[in-house]
């Protein structure tokens, strides 16, 4: 965690659970200086069972997520600090800026444009104990599985429209200084790291809310970069472009009795490597594709039972994959008057099929905000 950030956490962290007896109150640098602090935990009890070469089963006990997410904001300035305690990894630090109304620049490393059902999906609000898989899978050949990273992003919306440009390095999640985040200097005597890259990425985000629960939008995003995700393989030469369409009536888990969902995800992968590099032949074009539909229904009180079908083809020759889950989804906060996502037991059933591989896991998630 950087030095400067450290006084920062230690206020909130004082002004959210109170200052110990006989300490000295925190005194704020400005009158109009909001601090604010705040978290999720995800815990789990699951079972999975594995059939691909060899048939594997497990059950056991998890944490998916353990948040904790620190701000401060003063004027039209806010700063923002996410991280993950499963790992210690940063989750999110920028600045954001509103230089007028319905405008708002950010700076740092964070989730920009992308497909709805990723990041603008939020952890209180995913429908059951995951995103959708499709999300997953352009992440994974994208972004990778964080979803975030370095850049600069403007946003302009209001009652009805949001639409966003994210100019970006396109490296993916990690915030590494040899990968997306150019810090060199020529004092170092290699003022580039190292890395030949004169395009960035660029995404864009657009979502229509005609009327209260009702979304519609798209993404296009284009990645020049040709380096793939923190653990894959290394690919020196290749480009994405990538888009999605959405369809959402009730976007968020209880929200209105009867919630449907539909949404599409596109990437075109092109590899630029001549044949007979390393003796190899140059890797092949591919155009992927997915679909997912969710529905849900308030049905039993104070919660909901949803499912979800969804495919996607990799194009590489092995078919494509299936994915259901469904399960039921309750919240003792929302019994008590308070928010449906504040406290949360979520029972999720999920099975995905390709080729002749096959995986089912059930999973019973707590999810606590705090």
């Amino acid at each position: 965690m950087p030095r400067a950030l450290a006084p920062l956490i230690a206020a909130a962290l004082t002004l959210a659970l109170g200052a110990p007896a006989g300490a000295r109150p925190f005194t704020a640098p400005a009158d109009d200086l909001t601090l604010a602090f705040g978290g999720a935990l995800q815990p789990r009890v699951s079972y999975g069972r594995a059939d691909h070469v060899m048939l594997t089963e497990r059950f056991g006990f998890g944490l998916r997520r353990a948040r904790v997410r620190a701000s401060a904001a003063w004027q039209a300035v806010m700063l923002e600090f996410d991280v993950d305690l499963v790992g210690l990894a940063p989750f999110g630090l920028y600045l954001a800026i509103r230089p007028a109304e319905n405008w708002t620049i950010r700076a740092g490393y964070f989730p920009g444009a992308q497909p709805r059902a990723m990041i603008p999906t939020g952890v209180p609000v995913i429908d059951g104990v995951e995103r959708a898989a499709i999300a997953e899978r352009w992440a994974g050949l994208t972004l990778g599985g964080r979803g975030r990273d370095v850049g600069i992003d403007v946003t302009w919306a209001n009652a009805y429209v949001k639409a966003s440009l994210w100019v970006h390095s396109g490296y993916g999640s990690r915030m590494a200084r040899d990968g997306n985040n150019f810090w060199q200097s020529p004092s170092s005597h290699d003022a580039t790291g190292g890395v030949d890259q004169m395009t960035p990425a660029i995404s864009g985000a657009l979502s229509f809310t005609p009327q209260d629960g009702l979304e519609l939008g798209g993404f296009v995003g284009y990645n020049p970069t040709g380096v793939v995700p923190e653990g894959s393989p290394v690919d020196p030469d290749r480009s994405v472009t990538s888009w999605s369409a959405h369809a959402y009536w009730g976007p968020t888990p209880g929200s209105q009795f009867v919630r449907l969902k539909a949404e599409v995800i596109g990437l075109s992968i092109a590899n630029h490597i001549p044949p007979g590099i390393n003796g190899e032949a140059a890797p092949v074009d591919r155009d992927l594709i997915g679909g997912a539909g969710t529905a849900a229904v308030g049905i039993i009180p104070h919660g909901e039972v949803f499912g979800r079908f969804e495919v996607f083809d990799a194009d590489d020759g092995a078919g494509a994959a299936r994915y259901i889950t469904a399960g039921v989804m309750f919240s003792p906060s929302h019994m008590k008057g308070g928010p449906f996502e504040r406290e949360r037991l979520t029972l999720a059933w999920a099975h995905s099929t390709r080729a002749d591989d096959a995986d089912h896991v059930v999973v019973l998630q707590g999810q606590w905000l705090f």
